[in-house]
């Protein structure tokens, strides 16, 4: 006995049609009962094309198990907080006497409770066909055939060897029955249903009167006729159920221990490449395929891979293939409907962070493409895998990022220590050298004299700034700067910093242009006027010394722009963001090779810490513009102006 099954293809369009109208998400959820492993293969490739298609049309597909379909389908949309149902109806109608039970459609409408059902009809699509008793996959052999055969030739021996012995017919009954549930349990269904027909004809034959023919001379053994054959159908349909059930159960136990020996080989993986072997080879023994699995560099970027087992991994087309799953975060591929004259099937190996690569899976036998269950299993591997990756990476990274932060707690104190240690003695040089180059008769001096003079000046102040420079980084790399911020004139803070300036200004032309209604500057005086310094002194350097250097300052909204411009050299495209790290200096050609590329750096988090902010750009005509703004966090005072009368 066959029956029609109908396709939900139409089904799952009208699901999409209704989420775009609605804009909400949607799932398509198939339900493996005992009664799917008795489809035939032409029934489950359409269910698998059904399937696909809701995936391309950007459904969630899902996969549960249960006997009630209607009972399993409300449960699982309960538990989701799903509120329309779109279900297929078929075209029959008809009702039979030994089917009064409620049909799907209707079971959904009447327990639905809040939740709106709506059924699409779908007779106008092909039909695909299921054996009622038989499986396709477990389709019954010649030799289940003969197994049946035998057992119940032994079953008919037994009882006239039972009979001789003078056993009731009762007895004898119970051995047929036996025989038929022994036989639904190794041969099937279909084998089970013959038995059960034969074990009452051979009953008929060898055990009643008149013997050896199929004729019942006494009414009551039809009633032992009829409760055979219904206690043996019944019987061998239960077994042939359990059969199957625990055929369902073995699958899900063999899914499950193969991902818990997933995880277990993947959480003894310390580093990526060990990781990759150790998936890649999982993955190909599970599956039967070949698997390559490509990891984006930091550019993001995928690269074939040379030398593996699998052919497809080193050609152009396959990583391009890659790098678009990669790039779009979809799968791709064989068995898809994105790029499907590929070899191999495409996974994004996906985390709720980012993409962390993609895995290829090439089955053995290309005419075989993975099944439904073996692809939501291939895509529950891929996640797996995508976890472990990515704790690795967070592994490494946060190992690096412990090394560096121990890195630079070991530089700010050598730096500490050392700039202490240097400031006393250079304190004392800067001094001596100054008292006896203001006391000292240059008369008396030589020329090489006098320069050997003013260079110890010269450089013991330049090292006192360094030092300085030093033990200012220290304390804001450190975070135990806390900022006085005063209201101040402009005007001061710049003219504090030209007079530290002085000696190495000497006769260099210096424009300053303050905006008229420039209001007071909220900020710590001595900081700002380190930034200054440090600013000015790099424009010194940095241009010829018959060139002038441009201070200017204007108010911007809710706070104070100033900067500094020269005529030098410029800096290099590309560095603006560069030299103002630490320790970096510019990459041209004019770079003062006596730096410690710490100036910049100071300046930078110094105006951060005043919560504004400092950028250096090219000037056109050539020269260099380094732009600091200082936001005030109130309304500056008004100073009035006292007349006098």
């Amino acid at each position: 006995m066959r029956r029609a099954i109908p396709t939900s293809a139409r089904v799952v369009r009208a699901a999409k049609r209704l989420a775009d109208r609605l804009h909400a998400p949607w799932l398509a959820l198939h339900i493996e009962s005992s009664h799917s492993s008795q489809w035939t293969e032409e029934a489950r490739n359409q269910l698998h094309r059904n399937l696909k298609l809701a995936e391309s049309l950007g459904g969630e597909v899902v996969q549960v198990s249960g006997e009630d379909i209607a009972q399993e389908l409300l449960a699982y949309a309960s538990s989701r907080n799903v509120t329309k149902i779109v279900v297929g109806k078929t075209g029959e109608t008809q009702q039979r006497w030994w089917r009064n039970r409620q049909s799907l459609v209707d079971r959904l409408l009447c327990d639905s409770e809040n939740m709106d059902v709506i059924v699409v009809r779908g007779v106008e699509e092909p039909r695909a066909t299921q054996s009622l008793w038989n499986s396709y996959h477990d389709r019954p052999s010649v030799f289940r055939w003969i197994e049946a055969g035998l057992t119940l030739s032994v079953a008919t021996t037994l009882a006239l060897a039972m009979n001789v012995a003078g056993f009731s017919e009762a007895n004898l009954v119970m051995v047929y029955l036996l025989s038929v549930i022994v036989i639904a349990a190794r041969s099937g269904t279909t084998p089970s249903i013959v038995a059960s027909t034969a074990a009452v004809l051979v009953f008929d034959i060898f055990f009643t009167e008149p013997y050896y023919r199929i004729t019942v001379y006494d009414s009551q053994y039809l009633i032992t006729f009829a409760v055979m054959l219904v206690v043996g159908l019944l019987a061998s349909t239960v077994t042939s159920r359990i059969h199957r059930q625990a055929e369902t159960a073995r699958k899900n136990e063999r899914r499950a221990e193969s991902l818990y020996r997933l995880s277990r080989r993947l959480v003894r993986s310390s580093k990526t490449t060990e990781l990759l072997t150790e998936a890649e080879k999982i993955v190909s023994e599970v599956f039967d395929a070949h698997a390559v699995i490509y990891l984006p560099n930091q550019n993001r970027q995928v690269r074939p891979v040379f030398g593996h087992v699998a052919s497809f991994a080193a050609s152009a087309k396959e990583f391009a293939t890659a790098q678009w799953v990669l790039d779009n975060n979809e799968p791709a591929g064989a068995g898809t409907n994105t790029l499907p004259c590929t070899e191999a099937l495409y996974l994004p190996l996906s985390t709720p962070d980012n993409v962390a690569g993609v895995m290829a899976v090439q089955p053995s036998n290309p005419k075989q493409p993975l099944s439904f269950d073996a692809r939501q299993l291939l895509e529950t591997y891929a996640t797996q895998i995508a976890f472990a990756i990515e704790r690795i990476n967070l592994a490494e990274r946060s190992q690096k990022a412990e090394l560096e932060s121990e890195t630079e707690k070991l530089r700010s104190s050598l730096l500490s220590a050392v700039s202490h240690d240097l400031r006393t003695p250079l304190a004392a040089i800067a001094g001596a050298a100054s008292s006896l180059d203001a006391n000292i008769n240059h008369k008396l001096l030589d020329g090489l004299n006098h320069e050997l003079l003013e260079t110890i000046v010269d450089e013991s102040q330049r090292l006192t700034r360094l030092v300085e420079n030093l033990l200012n980084m220290t304390r804001l790399s450190s975070g135990k700067v806390h900022l006085n911020r005063q209201w101040q004139p402009v005007e001061e803070v710049i003219g504090s910093a030209l007079a530290r300036l002085e000696h190495i200004l000497g006769n260099r032309d210096v424009k300053v242009h303050i905006a008229g209604d420039l209001p007071l500057i909220h900020g710590d005086e001595l900081l700002l006027e380190t930034v200054l310094v440090n600013l000015i002194d790099n424009a010194l350097k940095y241009s010829p010394s018959q060139t002038s250097i441009e201070i200017e300052a204007h108010p911007i909204k809710d706070g104070i722009a100033i900067q500094v411009a020269d005529r030098g050299c410029g800096i290099v495209a590309g560095d603006e963001q560069k030299i103002f790290e630490m320790f970096q200096r510019g990459s041209g050609t004019n770079t003062d090779r006596r730096g410690t590329g710490l100036g910049l750096a100071i300046c930078d988090a110094i105006v951060r810490a005043h919560k504004g902010a400092i950028t250096a750009i090219r000037r056109p005509e050539g020269g260099t513009i380094v732009r600091f703004t200082i936001p005030n966090e109130t309304e500056p005072p008004v100073i009035h102006s006292e007349l006098n009368e």
